[in-house]
């Protein structure tokens, strides 16, 4: 019989294709977890319009019972977002509407912008451009007031905009996660 075959040991390790596979999985798994970390932090900035709402809803109503009208307050506060997606609040900035609704946010940084707008019965409100026509099919017939949000969650222009009639509980979205 004729001597035995002798193997070479084999090498251990991962070969060049292997190791692009890999790479390639760990990418792609990166990747999606952080756009699911992105849309949990819009989810989240986002979370704050329903609180300044019900803070807005809740003062403009104290302020009607005790001056037999709701507060208009025009001016959008902030004026601008700033460059980090968050402001913070500073009580003495705040227009002077505000502190007559004494408005005061559960946050002292948040980030979106927010404005109030009011009038009395047999005025016509005019709401933001995005949510025109949410008066046309039932228009108010006593005082009313809106809630008017504007949101940059992801920091690159493009807005989300909120509003809620004073009257009516459902929270209007446009463009949102933007």
């Amino acid at each position: 019989m004729g001597s035995p075959v002798t193997r070479a040991p084999r090498q251990r390790g991962l070969t060049l294709l292997e190791l692009m596979v890999v790479v390639i999985i760990v990418s792609v798994l990166a990747a999606v977890a952080v756009m699911a970390y992105k849309r949990y932090i819009q989810k989240a900035h986002a979370s704050e319009v329903p609180l300044m709402f019900a803070e807005f809803h809740g003062k403009q109503e104290a302020y009607a019972a005790e001056f037999g009208q709701y507060k208009d307050a025009p001016t959008m506060y902030p004026a601008t977002i700033a460059q980090d997606d968050v402001t913070t609040w500073d009580p003495a900035s705040w227009p002077a509407e505000w502190t007559e609704l004494r408005i005061n946010p559960a946050k002292a940084a948040l980030y979106c912008q927010y404005e109030t707008r009011a009038g009395l019965s047999g005025t016509d409100p005019t709401a933001p451009a995005t949510f025109t026509g949410v008066y046309d099919v039932n228009p108010p017939t006593t005082n009313w007031f809106y809630i008017h949000a504007v949101c940059d969650l992801d920091n690159d222009a493009d807005v989300s905009e909120y509003f809620q009639r004073g009257d009516v509980q459902q929270l209007q979205k446009a463009n949102e996660g933007s």
